[in-house]
């Protein structure tokens, strides 16, 4: 047996996983053999951890598959894993195979099956809307063609698919024409609450867009859908149609990503008029990253968000566009009136350091939103590392000005008690915007915060700040918390 399949052996053994939870076996020339014996072994992280198994570019055929498909019923598993399978030659028999294993399949599990030589996935679309596959289950087919039946299979599979289902269509050259038909999907009455739906780089414009947004106009508050239309050129008309659904009298909640889409001013002006007009759902995600804004572009979007009707818990990407200091001077001045809940992010932009330290000057003298998340830098800098980390700091300032109120309200009760003695529409309220759902395990960690603040002030360290902040929210000697 090959070495690298011996130590892999070794490490799902023991569960002694690698740090970035990947087991690489990459073009490492893996038989049938080889796959029987991982198979055997085949299990999650008991922590946790999301595990990927790197089998693609190797030579294994549907029989050695085969070991894996009827593993996965019986393997231990916890935690979700990715199986990725990609580049390895694949032919249709291998669809037939997954086709028949995958309704035993356990729930969280990615199979990554794209850039596989595939001629015809029906029988894996006709699984799919058996009704008897696993809920969170995740398809990745990037890369692989789409015949006009295979695409009206689609329709049907979308519609009937299990609950919560991730299928990435990415680079299939889809095109308008299957485009259009595959969003017809949308108004099927039987369609799933949850799925995620992958479209990027897929040759579609705003004529898919709009029969996309005929489409939701069926769907409901109470159907929840991420799409990412990626690479696209829907231009301006694309996000004028969605910008009509997200204000749709019960409209369901939408997740958009929008990056790289030709969008401009006149589309903004669009999704502006939108927010503004009260029925936007909460939660609503949408990312505008890489569309060549200008800051002009955004001038009537800073206005949206400033509405009372703005919805609370926006998310808006506005990540690696054409924005530049004068974005920070029109947001400076009105940040204490952001809706609550918004997460802005803006990096990739181009901001100077001292526009900058005056932009964070003015966060110091305000009173912030509830909840308020802005970044400006991004995971792997360190570009603006430092003001990111100030920036943090002040934006928690809310939620520690409201968690202080509740403890000195509560007083010494919080110490025995594990729920608050005031009224629970009380505590609703001050936390609304902090877990508008009314989640009571949230609550109850921010009761438990709120004991650890109390034995604080009987040792009199209620007010200090740590010297080694680093970024991390604490309570903060400051005019915008209660003394």
């Amino acid at each position: 047996m090959k070495p690298s399949v011996n130590e892999a052996l070794k490490i799902m053994k023991t569960g002694k996983f690698p740090e970035n939870g990947v087991i690489d076996l990459k073009s490492q020339d893996l038989n049938d053999k080889d796959m029987e014996a991982l198979a055997l072994q085949l299990c999650s992280s008991t922590d946790g951890q999301i595990m990927t198994y790197n089998l693609s570019g190797n030579h294994f055929t549907e029989k050695g598959l085969q070991h894996l498909w009827y593993a996965l019923p019986k393997a231990p598993i916890s935690s979700p894993i990715i199986v990725d399978l990609t580049h390895n030659n694949l032919g249709d028999r291998a669809i037939v195979s997954l086709a028949n294993c995958i309704r035993y399949f356990p729930p969280f599990v990615t199979l990554k099956l794209g850039h596989n030589p595939f001629r015809d996935i029906r029988p894996l679309l006709f699984a799919l809307s058996s009704g008897k596959c696993p809920s969170n289950l995740t398809i990745d087919l990037t890369g692989v063609g789409f015949s006009l039946n295979a695409v009206e299979q689609l329709q049907t599979a979308l519609a009937k698919a299990p609950e919560d289902l991730t299928l990435n269509l990415s680079y299939t050259g889809m095109k308008d024409r299957n485009g259009m038909i595959l969003m017809h999907a949308f108004e099927s009455l039987e369609y799933p609450r949850k799925q995620t739906l992958i479209l990027s780089y897929n040759g579609l414009t705003s004529l898919s867009i709009r029969a996309l947004a005929k489409a939701l106009e069926k769907r409901n508050a109470r159907h929840r859908f991420a799409i990412n239309l990626e690479g696209n050129q829907l231009k301006s008309d694309g996000l004028k149609a969605l910008s009509v659904i997200l204000m749709k009298d019960d409209a369901p909640l939408l997740s958009l990503n929008l990056r790289n889409t030709g969008i401009n001013g006149e589309g903004i002006k669009a999704l502006a008029q939108a927010l503004s007009s009260g029925r936007v759902p909460q939660g609503t995600c949408l990312d505008l990253s890489n569309n060549q804004l200008q800051d002009d572009d955004l001038d009537s979007l800073w206005t949206a968000l400033q509405s009372k009707k703005c919805p609370s818990h926006l998310t808006l990407i506005l990540n690696d566009n054409k924005l530049s200091t004068k974005t920070l001077t029109a947001l400076g001045p009105i940040v204490s009136t952001l809706s609550h809940g918004l997460s802005l992010s803006l990096t990739g932009n181009t901001f100077n350091k001292p526009a900058l330290r005056e932009f964070i000057t003015e966060l110091h003298d305000k009173m912030l939103p509830f909840s308020l998340h802005l970044e400006i830098n991004s995971q792997n800098s360190k570009t603006y590392q430092q003001e990111q980390q100030e920036i943090n700091i002040l934006c928690g300032m809310a939620l520690q000005t409201a968690l202080n109120f509740l403890t000195i309200l509560q007083g010494q009760a919080q110490v025995t008690s594990p729920l608050s003695l005031l009224p629970k529409d009380i505590i609703r309220h001050i936390f609304s915007f902090v877990a508008p759902k009314e989640d009571l395990t949230r609550i109850a960690k921010l009761h438990d915060q709120a004991s650890n603040k109390l034995s604080l002030i009987k040792r009199g360290g209620f007010f200090i700040s740590s010297p080694k902040a680093e970024g991390k929210i604490l309570p903060l000697e400051s005019k915008n918390t209660l003394s």
